[in-house]
């Protein structure tokens, strides 16, 4: 097992070297201390106030103690990348042994993607499309996402072994039309009379007289009083009584 290197932080700028080297020593106390996962946030807060591309080797190491082999690899892989020519071939030699350690604990994917703005996601999570893309043994989604539109695909990984997963491009999302915008109806218009003009006076109703009924003729009551007179005379005679008078002629 590789130890921290207590020298990382020697190219500090001097800004911060000093607040970024209190971290990193207390960082080296702990991972001494087999407290690892402190040192790890330790390191972490060193790296964030200055990157420099040694401390990758040293929170590589961590992440192998912690027992979590994909991040260690990416870490160390970073290391000799961005270190480049500056690592020395004891301590390249050192941690390529390293990865090939580590990479017989995991498996390997390897995605195939057609040229698109597609998002790659392993196991729900963002990934490079670039690669390599390193997991635990076991079965792991695939997708690319391109906006709502996705297309995934599911494979089991072995440890030790390198699985290819050739994925197509996700549909285009249909176009949609653009929501009809109705616009507001007109506000209603007062029609509002002019001060400066008189306004006429309405004229009064017509109102034409109506015939009187028939009823209402004076002579229609006359007659129908004569007709009256004339009935009760004859019901006076009718009801006198009646003496037979007899003239007896010698």
């Amino acid at each position: 097992m590789v130890r921290l290197l207590p020298f990382a932080l020697v190219l500090l700028g001097a800004d911060a070297q000093q607040e970024a080297r209190q971290h990193f020593d207390r960082a080296i106390s702990l991972s001494h201390r087999g407290e690892d996962a402190a040192a790890l946030r330790e390191l972490e807060e060193a790296y964030r106030i200055s990157p420099n591309w040694q401390v990758l080797f040293n929170l590589g190491v961590v992440r192998e103690k912690l027992g979590e082999p994909v991040p260690a690899l990416h870490l160390f892989e970073r290391y000799l990348s961005e270190g480049g020519t500056q690592v020395n071939a004891a301590r390249r030699h050192q941690v390529e042994g390293e990865l090939g350690h580590l990479r017989k604990q995991v498996g390997e994917l390897v995605v195939e993607l057609p040229p698109s703005d597609a998002v790659l996601e392993i196991d729900g999570l963002e990934a490079s499309r670039a690669g390599p893309h390193y997991v635990m043994p076991g079965r792991h989604r695939v997708a690319a996402r391109l906006g709502s539109a996705v297309s995934q695909a599911e494979v089991e990984v072995h440890i030790g072994e390198r699985a290819v997963v050739a994925l197509a491009a996700p549909p285009n999302p249909p176009a949609t039309e653009p929501p009809t915008v109705h616009a507001d109806p007109p506000p209603p218009v007062l029609a509002v009379p002019d001060a400066a003009k008189p306004v006429p006076a309405a004229a009064p109703p017509t109102v034409t007289p109506r015939a009187p009924a028939w009823y209402g003729h004076w002579y229609v009551w006359a007659g129908v009083g004569v007709v009256v007179a004339g009935a009760a005379s004859v019901a006076y005679v009718e009801s006198r009584p009646r003496v037979d008078v007899r003239v007896n002629v010698p």
